[in-house]
């Protein structure tokens, strides 16, 4: 049987798990976004260890991952109304 949930909205359906995952890693990616802004700051050098390809990936992908979110989410900030 497949798991429910119901949204704000009170619709309820069945979670695709592909979707969360997609979804997990976008909001991964703003926040290590948000904790290299900060690092990079305080200058810590934190991201030595890693291959600069992979750390860049890692903390680079803020952007993307806030259009991603909200791209699987069905919704973006143009659509609110104020």
């Amino acid at each position: 049987m497949e798991p429910q949930s119901s949204d704000a909205f009170g619709r309820s359906g069945p979670r695709i798990d592909g979707i969360d995952l997609l979804r997990g890693s976008a909001i991964l990616f703003v926040l290590l976004n948000h904790v290299n802004m900060r690092l990079v700051l305080a200058h810590i050098p934190y991201g030595a260890a890693l291959p600069p390809v992979l750390f860049s990936t890692l903390v680079w992908n803020g952007q993307a991952g806030v259009q991603i979110f909200f791209a699987i989410s069905g919704s973006s900030p143009a659509s609110w109304e104020r």
